[in-house]
C-alpha cells in the first residue's frame, strides 16, 4: 500500500477528530500501546478502490470524543453510554474526508455503516501497525490508522448502484 494513501488517511482522521471533538493528535512514540479494553472501528468503501479503513484504541477514547461533543466530563454515563457510537461516527466522517480527496475520475464511491470490534492489542497490535500503520496519540489515547486496499470482486463494483442493475439484467 502506498504511504502517501496511509498519510491521506492519517490525515483525514485528525482532521474528523479535530473537527468533530476538538482532539489534535500527534504522533506516538512507535512502541506505545493503547490500554484496554480496546476496539477497532472500521469502515468499509468501495467505488473506484475498495477497502477498509480502521482505527485500533481505547475504548476511553470514544468516550473522550463522545464527552467533548456533548460538553461533559468522559467518566459520565452517558458520554460512556455514546462513546462506541462517537467512534462510529468518526470512522465515518474520516472515511468520507480520505475519499473526498482521492482522484476518482467522476466516479463515486460507496461507504458501509461503520462496525466496532473487540481488539486485545497486547496480541494483536503488532499485527495491526505492522504494515504502516500511523500511531497517533489523541490527548494521551494511544490509537492506529490503518487503510487497506482489496481487489474489486466484479468490474462492475465501481459503479453506482443502478448502472449494475442494468449491467446485470442486460447479461
Amino acid at each position: 500500500m502506498s504511504e502517501s494513501l496511509q498519510m491521506m488517511a492519517t490525515e483525514a482522521v485528525a482532521e474528523a477528530l479535530e473537527t468533530m471533538a476538538f482532539v489534535a493528535p500527534m504522533p506516538a512514540e512507535p512502541d506505545a500501546l493503547p490500554t484496554a479494553p480496546a476496539i477497532v472501528a472500521r469502515i468499509e468503501f468501495s467505488g473506484p478502490m475498495r477497502g477498509v479503513l480502521e482505527l485500533a484504541g481505547p475504548q476511553q477514547l470514544g468516550n473522550m470524543l463522545a464527552a467533548n461533543v456533548l460538553g461533559i466530563d468522559s467518566a459520565d454515563a452517558e458520554a460512556q453510554a455514546k462513546g462506541l457510537d462517537a467512534l462510529r461516527e468518526t470512522v465515518n466522517v474520516a472515511c468520507g474526508v480520505l475519499l473526498g480527496k482521492l482522484p476518482t475520475d467522476g466516479q463515486r464511491f460507496e461507504m458501509n455503516v461503520p462496525q466496532i470490534v473487540d481488539f486485545d492489542p497486547a496480541t494483536q497490535w503488532r499485527e495491526f501497525v505492522s504494515g504502516g500503520s500511523m500511531i497517533l496519540d489523541a490527548d494521551g489515547c494511544v490509537l492506529a490508522v490503518r487503510v487497506r486496499l482489496t481487489p474489486a470482486a466484479d468490474p462492475a463494483d465501481h459503479l453506482p448502484f443502478d448502472d449494475r442493475r442494468r449491467i446485470a439484467a442486460v447479461v
